[in-house]
């Protein structure tokens, strides 16, 4: 019976986990603006994906790419997985935000201004 117990459980985890992994998209920078323009996101290094939606910005499961030589102004408040500034990338933040976690590449730049941002990873 314990056995048994075992198997089920490990079938609903096999079919579960798979679940979790399809909510978390990367969405790349296609140009320069305003975070909160979702035509500046897209699935696609090359802009030929999807656009994210509002709630991707907020949802926390989402890791958003600046590309380079693009430069993006964090203008509201967003709650994502991670952030990661690529190449010669400019991003100026106008609002508090959290990350689940953060990289920044030689020679992009963050500029923080005044306001408060939360690394949980």
């Amino acid at each position: 019976m314990v056995r048994l117990n075992y198997i089920f459980f490990g079938v609903i985890l096999f079919l579960v986990a798979p679940l979790s992994a399809l909510s978390q998209t990367t969405f790349y920078s296609v140009g320069s603006g305003d975070f909160s323009v979702t035509s500046n996101w897209n699935t696609e290094t090359d802009g030929s994906g999807a656009e994210p939606v509002a709630a991707d910005f907020t949802s926390g499961d989402n890791t958003f790419i600046i590309q380079n030589a693009d430069a993006i102004d964090i203008n509201i408040s967003i709650d994502i997985a991670a952030l990661r500034l690529t190449g010669s990338s400019v991003t100026t933040v106008s609002t508090n935000f959290t990350l689940g976690n953060f990289i920044q590449e030689t020679n992009s730049n963050l500029d923080l201004g005044a306001n408060n941002v939360t690394i949980s990873g």
